[in-house]
């Protein structure tokens, strides 16, 4: 009887230091994740910005403006509307997780981090973020905020060196307008009191269906439209007139070996379209 007891008082004490022993380790694990868990570089409510403002060395200050919800407008340095994918991805950087920071006075030299002098610098309404190189080891991107030097996954870089054309709606015609003229040195389509009037003859399901091709069509990528792209080439004009909002386009169409390219000179740039869409947007008339 006393063996038994012994037998069991010494189970109940190995039960008992087993239990301590892991719930020190499980506490002693818990506090080393919450040491080593990442935290998001800014509290900052994505919603809350409503000016973009992107300086990157060799290209043209950039400006963004929110004009309401899902719509924003480049502003700088030319007019257009914008597209709200490299946006999104520019505001990544608002909730991008740091997975090491450090005191920007206790960082040696942040020359040496591609953080000064700054040659990318985004601001988010008041908020400034300068954005440095990569560390060689984690492939991280170093940002500099609030006086704090963070390691980010980047999602977003590349948004910055590729220029102002990358911002601008890849759509080719304002997505709430409606074409009241076209106009090319082969065929004019205007709106006319009753129906629409058109040189050469066009039945109305032809002129709904091209105008539908018109108001549907997107760009690959937009891209500069340098000195050179249309030296040399044959080109098209393109004139369309829209309301709500009312506007007048001016297009220049090239027609390449596998795309179509539709350049606008009033703001530098082209748009890259598949080559597909020429018989829809450009139709030929005997």
């Amino acid at each position: 009887m006393k063996n038994r007891m012994m037998a069991n008082l010494l189970i109940a004490c190995m039960i008992a230091g087993i239990t301590i022993y892991a719930s020190n380790a499980y506490r002693e694990e818990q506090e080393r994740l919450e040491k080593t868990s990442t935290t998001q570089i800014s509290d900052i409510d994505p919603n809350s910005i409503n000016h973009i403002q992107i300086l990157t060395k060799g290209h043209d200050k950039i400006e963004l403006r929110k004009i309401e919800k899902d719509r924003w407008e480049l502003t700088k340095p030319v007019n257009s509307k914008a597209d709200l994918t490299p946006i999104d991805r520019v505001m990544d950087i608002l909730s991008a997780e740091s997975h090491s920071k450090y005191d920007a006075d206790d960082v040696s030299s942040l020359e040496s981090l591609g953080l000064k002098p700054a040659r990318r610098v985004v601001r988010l309404n008041e908020h400034r973020f300068v954005v440095g190189g990569f560390d060689p080891l984690s492939n991280k991107l170093y940002v500099l905020y609030d006086d704090e030097v963070h390691l980010i996954d980047d999602t977003f870089s590349h948004f910055l060196l590729l220029g102002y054309p990358v911002y601008a709606n890849r759509l080719i015609l304002p997505d709430s307008s409606f074409i009241e003229a076209i106009q090319t040195p082969k065929f004019r389509i205007t709106k006319g009191d009753d129906a629409w009037q058109t040189d050469p003859q066009m039945s109305p399901k032809k002129v709904q269906a091209m105008f539908r091709s018109w108001k549907n069509a997107f760009s690959e990528k937009v891209s500069y439209l340098l000195v050179d792209d249309l030296k040399d080439q044959k080109t098209t004009p393109v004139q369309i007139i829209t309301s709500s909002p009312k506007e007048l386009l001016n297009l220049e169409a090239v027609i390449k070996e596998d795309e179509i390219w539709l350049c606008r000179k009033d703001i530098g740039i082209k748009y890259h379209l598949p080559l597909k869409l020429e018989r829809e947007l450009l139709p030929k008339f005997k």
